[in-house]
């Protein structure tokens, strides 16, 4: 992981709370880093892996965004990144407006995670960086929401450093053209699991045609059978022969994140709105069709594909709309079967469903 730490000695005050669970370490023991302040967790084996940390920095203030130079340094120090999202986050309670960014990135057989959370000061940029294996992700979710809640900065928030994601920071962090995850060698293309454990389908809808991600999952391999990502859906027909090949579990998040083309966009902050189920099949066939009440109009005249994603270990899934540089909507039931609730939802809570619905597959 690339130093994303000035090597000057920070100014006192930059803290967050400790979430239950957690423990401050000495900083200064830490990676031969000059920090604010490490917290990692208290109870832990190093069996399990990666022990999830938190580090708070102050570094001096540049001319580029915060974002920005995050990625850079990241990119620079890492063979290949997954940006999911960056996202506007305003600490509860305070006018702090920070950025949360969040990028993966594998290690052997894991899918690290790291969030970022970045606020400009009159001080220099606060900066506090979670690391996580992606599987173990939505276990320590809330403990980082609850730890940037308590934030002391140490110097007010600079009114000019808006957390707003360009246009042109989410196109240039959009993902590429999907690629096989660096798998194990492929299986046979008719390849039988014997004895699955569970099974994850991902299907996607454009152009009257359906795009598939089939996982089986037994054991701590995955046998994936998947058509041509919907990103690439006017160049490669999903009829097709499929892609059949393996990976380790603990990176089939990333697969099908890299398969959907899941990334930062700017997803709009507006309410779920209530509209007729029969308007979005409309809208997913006929572009031209107006936008009801209620939802963003920019959303709505962006390319669209309908998606799902089921885990055979349990009844929950996700229903989606990606609606391009919009981002994702979820398509909610209510209690009215003609109605749905079209909900804005960013990128970073697709990623957390998905590595749960892992993780609870992973268990079944």
């Amino acid at each position: 992981m690339a130093d994303l730490r000035a090597d000057v000695s920070p100014p006192e005050g930059a803290r967050i709370a400790v979430p239950e669970g957690w423990v401050a370490v000495d900083p200064g023991s830490h990676a031969d880093v000059t920090a604010t302040q490490v917290v990692t967790l208290a109870d832990w084996e190093p069996a399990h892996g990666l022990r999830p940390t938190m580090t708070v920095v102050v570094r001096p203030s540049g001319s580029d965004q915060i974002a920005t130079r995050v990625l850079a340094e990241a990119r620079a120090s890492l063979p290949a990144v997954l940006v999911v999202s960056i996202d506007p986050w305003r600490v509860r309670g305070s006018s702090a407006r920070g950025r949360r960014i969040v990028f993966a990135h594998t290690e052997g057989d894991l899918t690290l995670c790291t969030l970022v959370w970045a606020v400009a000061t009159e001080a220099g940029d606060v900066v506090v960086t979670a690391h996580v294996e992606s599987t173990e992700l939505h276990k320590h979710d809330a403990a980082f929401a609850e730890a940037i809640a308590g934030i002391e900065l140490s110097g007010a928030p600079d009114p000019s450093a808006g957390p707003a994601v360009s246009e042109e920071l989410a196109r240039e962090t959009q993902t590429g053209p999907w690629e096989e995850v660096a798998p194990t060698p492929r299986a046979p293309r008719a390849a039988i699991v014997p004895d699955p454990d569970a099974r994850i389908l991902v299907e996607a809808s454009i152009a009257g045609a359906t795009h598939r991600f089939d996982a089986t999952l037994a054991g701590d391999q995955a046998t994936i059978s998947a058509t041509a990502s919907p990103r690439a859906a006017t160049d490669i027909a999903p009829s097709a022969p499929p892609t059949t090949y393996r990976l380790p579990i603990s990176r089939l998040a990333l697969a099908v994140a890299q398969w959907l083309g899941l990334g930062p966009a700017r997803t709009p902050s507006g309410e779920p709105a209530t509209i007729p189920i029969s308007v979005v099949m409309h809208r997913l066939l006929d572009a031209s069709v107006p936008a009801p009440d209620g939802v963003d109009p920019a959303a709505w005249r962006q390319p669209w594909f309908l998606w799902t994603v089921r885990s055979s270990a349990t009844d929950s899934g996700l229903v989606m709309v990606d609606t391009g540089t919009s981002g994702q909507c979820a398509v909610m039931e209510t209690d009215d079967e003609r109605t749905t609730r079209f909900a804005p939802l960013s990128s970073y809570n697709v990623w957390l469903t998905l590595n749960w619905l892992i993780s609870e597959s992973r268990a079944a």
